[in-house]
């Protein structure tokens, strides 16, 4: 027991579960999950038990190793592009639940705009577009090994609204996650007169996600629509930032693979941004859409197996949510810890726009 105390502490208060492990200390407010899971593994007695789990042997491995590695500052922005917050690191490094993980997919891949820097690709990526029976297929067993709880489920590309079945992907997803919060996310280039997708939208209960691009479209048009229609929605210019303007951002390879092992718990797409793509799982997106990158320039950054978990394998939603909470081989290529911010601008698709 005293050595458990000095390896785990926690403490709580009307909001908070406040932990200690090896001397790092952060604070959480998801009850729900360390009701029923994260606290009965630290209050053990048997200290064994928790030195013999292979993801919490991992997950405080990381943590040692990163102890002194984080400053406590955040801009918002620049906390996007690469994280500094250790509260913030730790929360990846912790398995989901069905309800706290949110999975996006895209419908094409290719895209009406060409932007700078692209983290799925667009601008190199040849034609695709999801077909109805793999989605529905996927989402069903997505569905079954959830039990239909879901966090979110995004739509997304490319530019999603490309694909023209657009209005039955969503149905079907409805169909298959009647209570998760489902979106779509476009540039809205292809929303304007088109009453069909937005009934669709309504219908189906779906969140309305446009990304404000520096680009002629009449976006307070599509304002005043979602807010006659009665739609969720929201438009953006950076995802999960308060930004007020579009940039682009540069996510360089390592064409070496060389990357410090440590880096990846900076990235803002791991265990959050997971993406499904044809019956597989991915812990972030740039693993399946690299396929882009490396056809359209020759390269060869691999992925293994072991990047990747496929969803008719996987015997319970445990296993995916372990797995997409630990490191992935590929996340040797991300040179996370380089990111950086630049004006929006078109891509000339040139191989030093992802290197």
């Amino acid at each position: 027991m005293k050595l458990k105390n000095n390896l785990f502490t926690v403490k709580e208060d009307n909001l908070h579960k406040k932990y200690k492990i090896f001397g790092i200390s952060f604070n959480t407010l998801r009850k729900k999950y360390i009701k029923k899971v994260y606290i009965p593994k630290l209050e053990n007695e048997n200290i064994k038990l928790l030195q013999e789990n292979e993801h919490l042997k991992y997950q405080i491995k990381e943590l040692k190793n990163l102890k002194n590695t984080f400053k406590t500052q955040s801009k918002d922005l620049q906390h996007y592009i690469v994280e500094h917050s250790l509260y913030d690191c730790v929360q990846k490094l912790i398995p989901h639940t069905p309800d706290s993980m949110r999975i996006e997919v895209n419908l094409a891949d290719h895209c009406n705009l060409n932007c700078k820097f692209c983290d799925h690709f667009s601008p190199i990526a040849n034609e695709f577009y999801l077909d109805i029976e793999t989605f529905e297929n996927d989402i069903k067993r997505l569905s079954k090994l959830t039990n239909g709880n879901l966090g979110g489920l995004s739509l997304v590309g490319g530019e999603p609204l490309l694909n023209k079945n657009i209005c039955e992907f969503l149905k079907i997803a409805r169909k298959h996650f009647k209570n998760t919060a489902i979106d779509i996310v476009t540039n809205g280039i292809l929303l304007d007169n088109n009453e069909k997708l937005w009934q669709a939208i309504k219908e189906n209960d779906i969140t309305l996600y446009i990304t404000t691009y520096p680009i002629n479209i009449n976006f307070e048009k599509f304002d005043k629509k979602a807010k006659e229609l009665n739609i969720k929605y929201e438009r953006f210019y950076m995802f999960g930032t308060k930004a007020t303007e579009k940039v682009s951002v540069h996510h360089p390879f390592n064409l070496e693979g060389n990357v410090n092992k440590n880096d990846f718990i900076q990235c803002y797409h791991f265990n959050r941004c997971i993406t499904l793509r044809l019956g597989k799982i991915y812990t972030c997106p740039i693993i399946p859409y690299s396929q882009h990158f490396n056809k359209y320039f020759n390269q060869n950054l691999k992925i293994e197996n072991t990047d990747y978990i496929d969803i008719y394998n996987a015997k319970s939603f445990d296993e995916i949510a372990q797995f997409c909470a630990t490191r992935p081989s590929f996340c040797k290529y991300c040179n996370v810890t380089k990111r950086k911010s630049y004006p929006y601008g078109i891509s000339k698709k040139d191989i030093s726009e992802w290197t």
